[in-house]
């Protein structure tokens, strides 16, 4: 407690999670861009700009050979995270938008066929589907 002010100090935690919030401003910083470029990976618009934004967020996650996966890369040294976490995590977000609009599917079937990720984001999706159907009954029968 610091008595000529009345009040405890707060104590500092630098790059520790919080919730859902970084309490180092840099850390709060690669995770909006990484989430920024998962946003960009279900992009419904197959308009040119879109569509190439969606193409470089597939190139960011998952191509290896792409300066954008180096990219992703960096980002993820330089704050300390998994890049198999937001892998994952992008996968995610492509399964539940699958689930959502099945119209989707079409538009990512090259990454679905050409990709080491794409048997992963298959489990995902029927794991999604089962779940998504269960529910469904639940809520039916109640």
């Amino acid at each position: 407690m610091d008595k000529k002010m009345g009040r405890r100090k707060l104590k500092e935690f630098h790059g520790m999670k919080t919730g859902l919030v970084y309490t180092d401003p840099y850390l709060n910083l690669v995770r909006g861009v990484l989430e920024q470029v998962m946003r960009d990976l279900v992009i419904d618009s197959n308009c040119g700009s879109l569509k190439k934004a969606r193409n470089e967020a597939f190139s960011f996650f998952f191509d290896e050979s792409s300066h954008f996966y180096c990219g992703f890369r960096q980002w993820c040294e330089l704050a300390g995270f998994r890049e198999s976490y937001w892998q994952q995590k992008a996968l995610m977000k492509i399964a539940l938008k699958v689930i959502k609009h099945p119209v989707f599917c079409r538009k990512i079937t090259s990454f679905l066929q050409n990709s080491k990720y794409g048997s992963m984001l298959k489990f995902f999706i029927n794991t999604l589907r089962r779940n998504y159907r269960d529910n469904l009954a639940l809520s039916k029968n109640d």
